[in-house]
């Protein structure tokens, strides 16, 4: 007599992918509705939602780090003064940007914030033992060389702009040489006479960009140009 036997057929695991093509959306998505880290419309976090739920998902971020020897930290540093770092703006607006982005990736930001006065390299010794997955540098007040003989070469990393003409790193930048020209062009077209620039910390290539474009507005023009308009 033929007997028949029942062949169990494994689940597949389950993973953000699968969740965000149940609900119709982007892992970016489905990270930003479980983080929290940015709005998304109520019909997407529904579906986002219901997914989970179906199957039941809860991702084990940090036992997927372990076995494929990553920590799931991103690093930004930025070597600054307190004062210039809590008093700008600006530099609100960067770790914004740069926490949520990461957060979304399903990643974990870390702030790392060096005084430009300090000689303390410590906080190098922990991105080189492999505590940090990558690092991304907004604020460098000295020589790019001195950076690269700290740095782990083996290191993800990403500048946030021009900061010394390093061609071993990637960077992200705007052309700060034609918002100085640009600048300076309007206040001329404006007529006006005594025109000035502030230039800011000259040893960043972003500050020496801006004060060639406004130098160069100033040359077309025929305007003047010595030390009493440029004010560093």
């Amino acid at each position: 007599m033929a007997t028949t036997r029942k062949v169990k057929h494994s689940k597949p695991d389950v993973t953000i992918d699968l969740v965000a093509k149940a609900a119709g959306v982007s892992r970016a998505t489905v990270s930003r509705v479980m983080n929290g880290t940015a709005k998304v419309s109520p019909e997407r976090e529904r579906a986002v939602k219901k997914a989970i739920a179906q199957y039941n998902f809860t991702p084990n971020a940090t036992a997927r780090r372990l076995a494929g020897g990553r920590s799931g930290l991103v690093a930004l540093l930025m070597e600054e003064s307190s004062e210039e770092f809590f008093l700008n703006p600006f530099w609100g607006l960067v770790v914004q940007g740069f926490s949520s982005t990461i957060a979304d990736a399903g990643l974990h930001p870390l702030l790392l914030i060096r005084p430009k006065t300090g000689t303390d390299d410590s906080l190098f010794s922990t991105l080189r033992a492999g505590q940090v997955d990558g690092l991304a540098i907004f604020s460098w007040h000295r020589s790019i060389k001195t950076f690269e003989k700290l740095l782990d070469p083996k290191m993800a990393v990403v500048f946030g702009g021009d900061l010394g003409g390093s061609k071993k790193f990637p960077f992200v930048d705007v052309d700060n040489v034609k918002g100085g020209l640009l600048a300076t062009r309007h206040l001329i077209d404006q007529g006006c006479k005594n025109i000035v620039t502030v230039t800011g910390d000259l040893k960043l290539q972003s500050a020496r960009d801006r004060l060639e474009g406004f130098e160069r507005a100033m040359s077309e023009a025929g305007r003047p140009l010595d030390d009493s308009v440029i004010i560093q």
